[in-house]
């Protein structure tokens, strides 16, 4: 019965964090895998992903994270819809780990994640870090097997390893002085299918004047 729970709890599709690559925007964004709970709520099947964002810069930086909407698969199962929100704070962990015990009250949110959207509006400092959980609900019943997995949290100028991704951040960075925060989806469709990916924003990065 505790290797059903965990296994249910468990989505495992282990991502790795952005390390490697110079971050242009001034922020270090360290994201977990994918977690979540097939069958649990009565809401739909639900799978997050945690992300840490620490100020990595000598200045201090705005993040504004908002997302709370309604999407349509695409290609085949373009009829389903999942939905996509960021969690309030008392449902979110201190760091972006494997196992995430925060238990209580999720069924509550979930029943009424879009109804008032939970939104980050936060000055980092230097040094100073933010965790947030992005999550997805799919209401049952699923009409074909496909899964949304939130697979990565970027800031827009740091997005160059998901050029293969369908993007809808869609921002001309040359007359905006807000860079955008995005999500990386991929839909998975089992083994042997071919997976998709799509860029959705979530957010905003603002360099405050000092």
């Amino acid at each position: 019965m505790i290797l059903r729970t965990i296994l249910s709890l468990i989505i495992a599709f282990i991502v790795c964090s952005c390390f490697g690559q110079p971050s242009k925007s001034g922020l270090l964004i360290e994201y977990g895998p994918n977690l979540g709970a097939i069958d649990k709520y009565s809401a739909g099947n639900y799978i997050f992903i945690t992300a840490t964002i620490t100020n990595d810069s000598t200045i201090p930086i705005h993040l504004h994270v908002a997302i709370s909407e309604e999407f349509n698969f695409p290609d085949s199962c373009s009829d389903n819809r999942y939905k996509v929100f960021l969690l309030p704070k008392g449902l979110t962990p201190d760091t972006a780990i494997l196992y995430n015990h925060i238990t209580d009250g999720v069924s509550n949110f979930l029943d009424r994640c879009l109804d008032n959207p939970y939104v980050l509006d936060k000055t980092l400092e230097p040094g100073e870090y933010s965790v947030i959980t992005i999550g997805t609900l799919l209401a049952r019943p699923v009409k074909c097997s496909v899964v949304a997995l939130p697979r990565a949290v970027f800031a827009q100028s740091d997005g160059h390893s998901f050029q293969a991704c369908d993007s809808r951040m869609n921002q001309d960075r040359s007359t905006n002085p807000h860079l955008a925060l995005g999500i990386k989806f991929v839909f998975y469709r089992g083994k042997s299918q071919p997976e998709t990916c799509i860029l959705h924003p979530c957010g905003q990065i603002s360099y405050p004047e000092p």
